[in-house]
């Protein structure tokens, strides 16, 4: 950067504290508003097992492959 503040000053490490929060809590809400208030709460429990278990897969899959 030209005022050789760089890419590990306090308001860059604040800010993305505050944009990691704020994902998680919109996740978490989404969820939430998913289960609540959709159509069938089994689609929406369907749909996170997916989100956790596919990744989860592939992930194990790559570590012993």
């Amino acid at each position: 950067m030209k005022s050789g503040a760089g890419l590990s000053s306090l308001p860059l490490k604040v800010f993305a504290l505050v944009m990691t929060v704020s994902f998680i809590v919109m996740t978490i809400l989404g969820v939430v508003l998913a289960i609540k208030h959709g159509r069938s709460s089994r689609a929406a429990y369907y749909c996170l097992a997916f989100g956790v278990v596919f990744p989860l897969v592939f992930i194990l899959v790559r570590a012993f492959a």
